[in-house]
């Protein structure tokens, strides 16, 4: 006798409005249960997800590849979180890609190593880790300008302005910089970088990784 398969609902509900809206990026019935559950799935609500989906449709980009975050940030108007979309280190890099002027980088340059102690308090009950982190990291970006390639030196991106921390009420940082600090701190200096070298097509647009746990 053959067993019958039951599959799970998605963890957020799914409307047919989404297809209609999202279909030319793949969006449907099936794959709404990839998005909610391996693509985003820190997202809380589905306004959250079509935010990141109309950030993808807006620059033809392939969601399924995680080019942006759906990022809990805590609004100081609101006094809540609210959900923003933010493009992680990837989308910057294919939007300098793109202009076919990004000529590679340098490898990232790190300041003196720090270890710190941080003891933090949640609902889970009291802990503390001891963290080694880089003072700061500073990245150098090349871009062509005729036919020259010009260097572009980011600025230095200090890890104690940068990091996520776990919560609004902690000065602690979150799993993610606990467990990469460096690698956490050279995405920023990356996306810092590409800015400098890229500001008619990056502006102002921070990445992901710098922007969570931030206020706003």
């Amino acid at each position: 006798m053959n067993a019958v398969v039951q599959f799970q609902p998605p963890r957020l509900p799914y409307a047919p409005a989404l297809e209609e809206r999202f279909g030319s990026l793949g969006v449907t019935k099936t794959s709404w249960k990839a998005l909610t559950e391996a693509v985003w799935p820190t997202a809380k609500t589905v306004d959250g997800i079509v935010l990141a989906l109309s950030y993808c449709q807006a620059r033809n980009l392939d969601p399924f590849k995680k080019p942006v975050h759906v990022v809990p940030v805590w609004s100081s108007a609101l006094g809540r979180e609210v959900e923003g979309v933010w493009p992680g280190i990837s989308e910057l890099r294919t939007t300098a890609m793109r202009t076919g002027n990004y000529a590679g980088c340098d490898e990232t340059e790190f300041g003196p190593d720090i270890t710190r102690e941080f003891a933090w308090t949640d609902k889970r009950g009291s802990h503390k880790a001891t963290v080694t982190y880089p003072e700061w990291a500073r990245m150098t970006v090349y871009r062509l300008l005729g036919n020259t390639r010009c260097a572009f030196v980011g600025p230095k991106v200090y890890w104690t302005e940068t990091y996520a921390t776990a919560s609004r009420n902690t000065d602690a940082p979150n799993e993610m910089w606990r467990k990469r600090p460096r690698g956490q701190i050279d995405k920023c200096a990356e996306a810092a970088a590409l800015r400098k070298a890229f500001p008619e097509e990056l502006g102002n647009e921070y990445a992901a990784e710098e922007m969570q746990g931030r206020v706003v």
